[in-house]
């Protein structure tokens, strides 16, 4: 699949990070494969409504009601819904591993999943994507307009290459210099984050700057005493051990493997 270009994104906290854009052809074959899923779904639902229809005399009054309401979701509602519970992508992005984020690298929220897909009804036009195609190939980023209105990127689901805390220090950049236990690496693994704690970890890292160190610690703190750090018994002694400055390293490798 064409995943030649990157897109430099630099975060809230200054830090650089190259993703690759999904390609053109990989996001129409993904739209095409979208396309046939929905198809699918209509022909299965006008063949139950049909034997429906068929089975009795008298047609109950719901019938074209919930008929009317399940082709409304199926066609306005299943770009948006699939994209925003499922990290990014539709069924068709799943398959041709590609996925839609925001501008910063981080998950696609509500609304600009909604935006992006209302604004698709002009990206149609005048025919299977005419404006939308002419808008990627007139912009380095490959976006559509409702990628540049909803501030919304499509990336390739790239996966984590971090073998190694060197690897994630190099990465994330201005922490390269500094060294730390590879067990920090090991528990980051384990700890898995939710929308709220991932949204906690970007708000501290936009504030920290402005805060005193003891402020700073607090809330570190106070974050880490609310993971589940089950699976991992001696984690919790291990983090609570830790610098500021090192504990500020750990929540960056959190958030990046959030972000992955």
């Amino acid at each position: 699949m064409d995943y030649d270009n990157n897109i430099e994104i630099n975060t809230a906290q200054n830090v650089s990070l190259e993703l690759p854009l999904a390609g053109i052809g990989s996001r129409l074959l993904a739209q095409i494969f979208d396309i046939l899923v929905i198809i699918i779904f209509e022909m299965l639902m006008i063949i139950v409504f049909s034997t429906l229809l068929n089975s009795t005399k008298h047609i109950p009054s719901w019938i074209p009601t919930v008929s009317l309401i399940l082709n409304f979701v199926l066609i306005w509602g299943y770009f948006p819904i699939m994209e925003y519970f499922n990290n990014g992508q539709t069924l068709g992005k799943k398959v041709f591993k590609i996925k839609v984020k925001s501008d910063m690298g981080g998950p696609l929220g509500f609304g600009p999943a909604i935006i992006r897909n209302l604004i698709r009804i002009v990206d149609f036009l005048p025919g299977f994507y005419g404006i939308g195609l002419l808008v990627m190939f007139l912009n380095n980023k490959n976006k559509r307009l409702g990628d540049i209105v909803s501030g919304t990127v499509v990336l390739t689901d790239y996966k984590t290459k971090y073998k190694t805390m060197k690897d994630i220090k190099s990465h994330i950049g201005e922490i390269s210099e500094q060294n730390y236990d590879e067990k920090l690496l090991d528990i980051a693994k384990k700890i898995g984050l939710d929308d709220s704690k991932y949204q906690y970890i970007v708000n501290y890292i936009q504030r920290k700057d402005k805060l005193k160190a003891e402020v700073r610690n607090s809330i570190l703190n106070s974050f880490f005493d609310v993971l589940d750090l089950e699976s991992c018994p001696n984690c919790r002694e291990l983090i609570n051990s830790l610098t500021i400055s090192e504990k500020e390293t750990f929540v960056e490798i959190l958030k990046r493997f959030y972000e992955k």
